[in-house]
Order: structure tokens, then sequence, then C-alpha cells
């Protein structure tokens, strides 16, 4: 565990050289104060100092994080002080670089100063599109965050298409070298250096058009599948007994209530399945957690004949040319029927008309119910003997 007394000079070593930076290179400090618009205040420095690649200003504002801190728990022996570090909300101090960037345009780095040293980028795909534009020389027209038109569409989505997390690593590992930051380059290169991940991302509306289009009917069928699920005797006899399939294969039967078969069932059920279908390693690992074994008790080769299985009798379908499968119309109604059958009426009825072990009976309204039953039906045949 760290210490205060390594983390206190990280980032008061930090505090001074990010004040000698403003000094050296005579920018604007900016305290920002409780509930003012940033965005606002960056929009009137930009107009008053305009930057081609280059800080704009630097902003300092109290704000809440999740930080390291240290706390004395005890003396060990000889004298040793232990710390024990939390994790907890914290108002600490955070540090705003305004940035003018000559590919990505407008953005701006946010430091916290206290231990884990967070750092957040913020970045904007239109203005590198912007740039994109501006190096083709094609003619556009800007909205704040977007474009109203260009002189040619496909071109702008080509030059777009590319753009992926090297470009922001990229970004971050250029400013690293340009700004202060609390882990110097020592520290960089010895292996301390900030890991990225993307904690927001925004799309265009004709983007997620085109993502959403594909996955849309999908969905609209599956929920009317779960609205209006129909299955016959003869689709379940077919389902259960062993089948011979019209090129001549033959089909192993899928027993209903036997726990593997209701697993398939049911991770056939999942959401994740749904929208981009599955792939043999993916449904095996949700079987075998329905089973509740262990990855290497449910064998590749059971999910393959499960597979099969499942294909044979018209559940599912392989996707042509891809590894994946999907479930067929058929598939989704025989699987929502005998899932929901199972879940809901096969497993508690059965456990309503066990007695329980214990000598306290556990009042069950469905219990009671086939109590009743039983009850009328002795009374029906005693009646019947006594007739006879």
């Amino acid at each position: 565990m760290a210490s205060p007394a390594l983390l206190g000079p990280i980032t008061q070593g930090y505090v001074r050289r990010v004040e000698a930076y403003i000094q050296k290179h005579r920018l604007p400090g900016v305290q920002f104060q409780k509930g003012e618009r940033k965005d606002r205040i960056a929009r009137q420095l930009r107009r008053q100092h305009p930057v081609r690649d280059g800080v704009v200003f630097v902003g300092t504002a109290q704000e809440k994080a999740c930080a390291f801190k240290g706390a004395k728990s005890s003396s060990g022996p000889g004298g040793w002080v232990r710390f024990h570090d939390t994790r907890q909300p914290v108002f600490v101090k955070h540090d705003y670089f305004y940035l003018q960037d000559a590919q990505f345009g407008e953005a701006f780095i946010k430091v916290c100063t206290y231990a884990p040293l967070a750092i957040k980028v913020y970045l904007n795909g239109h203005e590198w599109a912007k740039g994109q534009l501006g190096q083709e020389g094609m003619a556009f027209e800007a909205l704040d965050n977007g474009f109203w038109r260009c002189a040619n569409p496909t071109r702008l989505q080509t030059l777009c298409d590319p753009l992926g997390p090297e470009h922001i690593q990229a970004f971050l590992d250029r400013w690293l070298g340009r700004l202060p930051f609390p882990l110097e380059g020592a520290d960089r290169q010895a292996g301390y250096s900030p890991q990225l991940s993307i904690g927001q991302m925004e799309y265009s509306l004709t983007h997620l058009k085109q993502i959403l289009r594909p996955i849309h009917p999908r969905l609209l069928e599956g929920e009317r599948t779960r609205q209006n699920c129909r299955f016959s005797p003869q689709s379940l006899q077919r389902l259960i007994e062993p089948s011979v399939t019209p090129d001549g294969q033959k089909a192993p039967g899928l027993k209903f209530g036997q726990p593997r078969v209701m697993a398939l069932f049911l991770a056939l059920g999942l959401f994740l399945t749904l929208p981009a279908g599955f792939r043999h390693r993916q449904l095996r690992q949700h079987v075998a957690a329905l089973l509740g074994r262990e990855l290497e008790d449910y064998t590749p080769g059971q999910m393959t004949y499960d597979l099969r299985r499942l294909r044979l009798k018209g559940l599912i379908c392989r996707r042509p040319g891809t590894s994946r499968y999907e479930r067929t119309p058929y598939g989704r109604n025989t699987r929502l029927f005998l899932a929901r059958l199972y879940q809901r009426v096969f497993r508690p009825g059965l456990a309503a008309a066990v007695e329980p072990p214990c000598k306290v009976e556990v009042p069950h309204p469905l219990r009671d119910k086939l109590r009743e039953v039983n009850e009328q039906i002795d009374l029906r045949l005693q009646e019947t003997h006594r007739l006879n």
C-alpha cells in the first residue's frame, strides 16, 4: 500500500509544474466557480486567445472524485507506521487543459490531482472530420456539433470510417509529451503510464440508424413471439422424439425437463444471442453456467452434439459464410413456450405438490388448491364405492 508520504510529493510536484507551465507560456488561468458553465467560459477565451495548435488556457475546479485516502491504522514493530487505503468520494482539485489540437480541433484534458491521478480526455469526432475535409479541400457547412451539408457525403463517410482508438491514443501520447502530468517521463518509462478506456461515446443519428436497421425487425419479431406464443401437440412430439430429416439425417430428441435440454432452451433465450447470433464457445459458456458446472465439465464435444440436435430439429440455423448460429422463427416460439412452461408451471407445480420435509408446513396457495382437488377426487371415489 502506498502511504501519503509517497503520494503527497507526487501531487505537490505536479502542482508546481503546472504553475511553472502557466507562467512560462503566459497562459490565462481560470478558477471555475460552482455552477459556472465551463463551455461558455471556454468559448469566450478561445475567441480572445486564438491558438492554432496549443493550450488556450488552464482552469481549476474543486470537484468530486473517487480517490485514495490513507489513514494511520497501527504502529508496527520497530516504530513502523502502517496505512490502509480506501477509495471513497472526496472533493479535490482538478486541472482543465483547454486545447486547440492540430487534428482534433477543440478538446480538453481533465487531471485529478489526487491518487489514483485519473485523466479524462474529451474529444469531438466532428472537429476531426472537419479537419479531414479541410485537408481534402471539400466544401461543407458545419453545425455546432455536426454537418449540415457537404459537397460529397460519401467521401465524408469514407474519411470518417478509419477513426478509432488508435487516433485517441495518439492524441494522448502527443499531449503527454507537451503538458505537465502527475507522472513524469521517467515514471512512464518505468511502466507507469495511463491506460485508455472509453467512458462515453456519442454516435450521429444517421450512423445509429444504419446500425439499428437490421437489428430492429428482429427485436420486434422477438417481442411479437413473446406476446403471441403458440405451440401445438404435434410440434411437441416432433421435438421430444427422435426423428429423421427429409435428407435422411437422424435427429436425436430433446427431452422436456432434462436439465441439459432445459439449460439449452434458457440459454437460447438470452438477449445477447438475439441481435448478432452466437458462436459455439459463447453458447457453451451460458449452458455450463445454467447447469451450475465448470466450463471444462461441459465439453466442446457435448456442445457440438447439442448444436447439431438444435439444428436438425429446426430450432437454429447457421448464418451463411460464418461460424455463427441464430434462432429460427420456429425455434423462438418453441424455446419460449417450453422455457415458460418449465419455469412457471412445471417446477413450481412440483414444488407445490410435494409435501415439505419439515414438520411445520409452509402455506402455499397452489399446494392448497391441489389438496382441495385431491380431496374432491377422494370424495367422488368414496361415493362411487358406496353406490356399488
